[in-house]
């Protein structure tokens, strides 16, 4: 709140799950109090992190939508940088890259920047695409183009997704380099499993015919 500007932000939505531990709700109270009509909090309905992500869509009443884990992996000085973007560029998705020269891994092993990178090259490969991050999964989105998307995964592979369908589909993307930084407290619910996962999802993605990816009632909820 302190990095942009108040007339750029309409709205700081919290979702978090039904299992929130008393004290996050508690603090999520404690900003709805102390910024009335900024912040709301929001009890998902869908379960896991891909609910969370269909519930934001349904609440969004803005014209972008700005999607931040609430792990703050990445840099937030990068945020202003992506609305100003964002407003060059109304139509396009708007999307950190820790590839780009001026961005990076942080407090990760270097085992997990390995392996990334790997992963990072197979993607540009299936996809025939030149983008540089498949699993950066912070940007800002038109909210009719996001609504439009045919998101399907209820877990952690909708962050794979949300970058997928746009590049499956032609959609705009720019990319902006962003500092990342490894979960130095609590514990991430990210498995192995799960994040092997996303592979699945990508190839799912790509050999999806484009008419099912694309939600035509871009108005409706997903």
């Amino acid at each position: 709140m302190r990095l942009c500007d108040e007339e750029d932000v309409y709205r700081y939505v919290v979702i978090y799950p039904k299992d929130a531990s008393v004290r996050t709700v508690e603090i999520i109270r404690r900003m709805e109090k102390e910024y009335p009509g900024e912040v709301v909090g929001f009890e998902q309905i869908h379960p896991s992190l891909g609910g969370a992500v269909s519930d934001a869509i349904r609440l969004v009443e803005s014209s972008h939508l700005a999607f931040i884990s609430s792990d703050l992996a990445y840099d937030l000085r990068t945020v202003p940088r992506m609305i100003g973007l964002s407003k060059q560029n109304p139509g396009a998705v708007v999307k950190t890259s820790r590839w780009l020269q001026g961005g990076g891994f942080f407090h990760y092993s270097p085992t997990k920047r390995v392996l990334n990178r790997i992963a990072q090259a197979f993607l540009r490969v299936l996809y025939s695409s030149r983008l540089t991050d498949f699993t950066g999964p912070c940007q800002i989105v038109p909210t009719e183009l996001c609504r439009s998307w045919n998101l399907k995964e209820k877990g952690f592979p909708v962050l794979i997704e949300m970058i997928t369908v746009p590049v499956r589909l032609g959609d705009e993307i720019i990319e902006v380099p962003a500092k990342s930084y490894g979960r130095r407290e609590g514990t991430s619910g990210n498995s192995f499993l799960k994040t092997a996962a996303y592979l699945l999802t990508a190839f799912r993605v790509r050999f999806t015919p484009k008419e099912r990816l694309r939600n035509n009632d871009s108005g409706s909820a997903l």
